[in-house]
């Protein structure tokens, strides 16, 4: 895998297929983006608050010529154009962007409070290092262990690979998996 930008991609609200889709289109509209690849989508049970449907989850490779905060500030601003609103901590949501590594960061970044890279959560999440996994099995994180050595720690965490399939925006150097 070329990029090093990766982006992690969830919804389970108002056809979350159709939100996944339209995220990467909206994505992919940006002059400073171009989508390069993006992994099978992943179904999962919510994490803390049980009471809503499963989670469609995907990560999409991204080239990009902006920094990191730019590029973050692109994430929300989708997240806001698509409807998301943040009512508490692992609320339903209509789209969620998560900005999981970007680029070969030797350092953890966190200038801002609101950003971390690579993605505090993401190396005890299952259905976010599997669709990594999927992009590129022989990924390491920065400064840390190879990704099947987090995803093996994952083992106990249910995810189903969906078999449905979302229209995406295709470029002539778009590698999509499936």
């Amino acid at each position: 895998m070329k990029s090093q930008i990766l982006i992690g991609c969830g919804s389970n609200l108002k056809n979350p297929l159709f939100q996944l889709s339209k995220a990467m289109h909206l994505l992919s509209a940006k002059h400073h983006i171009t989508l390069y690849a993006a992994s099978p989508i992943y179904i999962t049970a919510p994490l803390g608050f049980k009471k809503q449907a499963d989670f469609f989850n995907c990560v999409i490779s991204i080239k990009t010529r902006v920094n990191a905060h730019s590029l973050l500030k692109t994430l929300l601003n989708i997240e806001t154009k698509m409807g998301r609103t943040r009512l508490f901590k692992n609320a339903p949501r209509i789209i969620d962007l998560d900005l999981l590594l970007f680029r070969n960061e030797k350092k953890t970044i966190s200038r801002l409070p609101y950003l971390s890279i690579p993605h505090p959560e993401m190396l005890h999440r299952k259905f976010v290092l599997r669709p990594i996994s999927d992009l590129d099995s022989q990924i390491k994180m920065p400064g840390k262990r190879a990704l099947y050595c987090y995803l093996k720690n994952t083992d106990n965490q249910e995810i189903k690979k969906s078999h449905k399939k979302i229209r995406l925006p295709f470029k002539s150097s778009c590698r999509i998996s499936r």
